[in-house]
């Protein structure tokens, strides 16, 4: 069993199932829910033989190894330089454990759903697939279409099955996601147009870049061509993650976001490079997943209106999302400008810590109260994440 056959299964076994589930008649809702149960199961068991038990040794997760592990990197989208890039390291592989744990729990508390029991099963299904993929893309292009893959099963999921107030919750829901995917976007496209793999600074790197063999010769021959002054050499932008993160620790490319012709001097805007930019608008994106005072209103209702088992992955998977995109995409590729906002995420923490706590006490509501002691506990992630960052620097 190779690794691109692998992860591509434990990703996407949940929406191919959907194809099976449309296929049994509305009327026979026992087996609908069996059917999305056992395939939650196999994507369960598929994540522990493997990777944990070592079925194949040869995929089987090393702790004390550093590094990317079972990962893969395809040529996808070449003439963007978008790749089929997947992998697992320390800090994505618990979270895909934990994801398909909770999608294991969650649906075996399903079978309170008696409405819509087929579309129920196929956006729950669709929504796993999402939240998997988050956390073994490591190409931003690859990572946003999962991030959004989640909005809209979501959506649906609370809009629908939720409590009475449901539609509010769903939208409210919608809008702040909506909102801090475009900011993400926004950064996205500034870190890929700002890029440039063939810089002879990165050629000691190359190999953390972890690039498919297509993309490193182009990025090596515009290198050589760039050391001997070639004019037509031309700038190789990616997504890829891992090399957008040697970019921002060893060049100066997102620094500024270009430079003067006459001084050759960073152009900066309202005094702060590119690199300060790109992470506040990464960081609020993702702040809106963890979610972090003030922009944390959305989860108090979309607890209490979601149905319990949604309630579940809200709780147990969506808000480490926002952690994750702050470990996995923020502090790697801007560095310094994580270090320049290093009071701001602190400020954020330690608020959320007390706010949510505080909100928390006062609730009589139980979804509620965990709304509001999920905004706490990530608050302490959050200004983990800050302090971590200063001590490192």
């Amino acid at each position: 069993m190779s690794a691109v056959f692998l992860l591509s299964l434990i990703v996407f076994l949940p929406a191919i199932a959907t194809l099976g589930i449309m296929l049994i008649p509305s009327e026979q809702k026992e087996a609908i829910r069996w059917t999305t149960l056992a395939v939650t199961a196999v994507t369960m068991i598929l994540i522990l033989g493997v990777l944990i038990f070592g079925y194949d040794a040869a995929l089987m997760f090393k702790a004390g190894e550093a590094g990317l592990q079972s990962y893969f990197n395809y040529p996808w989208i070449p003439s963007f330089q978008i790749d089929y890039f997947m992998g697992l390291d320390g800090i994505s592989f618990p979270l895909v454990v934990l994801t398909a744990f909770v999608c294991l729990l969650a649906m075996g508390a399903s079978w309170s759903i008696t409405k819509y029991v087929k579309g129920y099963c196929i956006l729950f299904l669709l929504l796993e697939t999402g939240m998997l993929g988050v956390f073994v893309a490591l190409d931003l292009f690859l990572f946003y279409v999962f991030w959004e893959v989640m909005l809209l099963p979501m959506y649906f999921l609370i809009g629908v099955w939720g409590g009475p107030r449901k539609e509010y919750a769903a939208i409210k829901f919608f809008l702040y996601t909506l909102f801090g995917s475009v900011l993400m976007l926004i950064a996205i496209l500034m870190l890929y147009f700002s890029s440039d793999l063939s810089d002879p600074l990165l050629m000691p790197h190359l190999d953390k870049c972890y690039l498919n063999e297509v993309a490193k010769a182009n990025a090596q021959d515009m290198m050589s061509k760039r050391i001997a002054n070639d004019p037509q050499v031309q700038p190789v932008h990616t997504f890829n993650i891992m090399a957008l993160a040697q970019v921002g620790q060893h060049t100066g490319q997102f620094d500024g976001f270009g430079q003067d012709p006459e001084t050759l001097q960073p152009i900066l805007f309202l005094g702060r490079g590119l690199q300060w930019w790109a992470f506040l608008l990464l960081f609020i994106g993702f702040a809106i997943k963890v979610p972090s005072v003030p922009v944390h209103t959305w989860l108090p209702d979309a607890h209490v209106e979601a149905p319990t088992p949604i309630s579940m992955i809200l709780a147990g998977v969506l808000l480490k999302m926002g952690g994750y995109g702050i470990l996995r995409i923020c502090y790697p590729i801007c560095p310094a400008g994580g270090y320049e906002l290093m009071w701001f995420v602190c400020t954020l923490g330690v608020v959320s810590m007390i706010y949510g706590a505080f909100a928390a006490m006062a609730q009589t509501d139980f979804k509620r109260l965990v709304a509001y002691s999920s905004v706490s506990h990530m608050g302490y992630v959050v200004l983990g994440l800050g302090v971590w960052w200063q001590r490192r620097s």
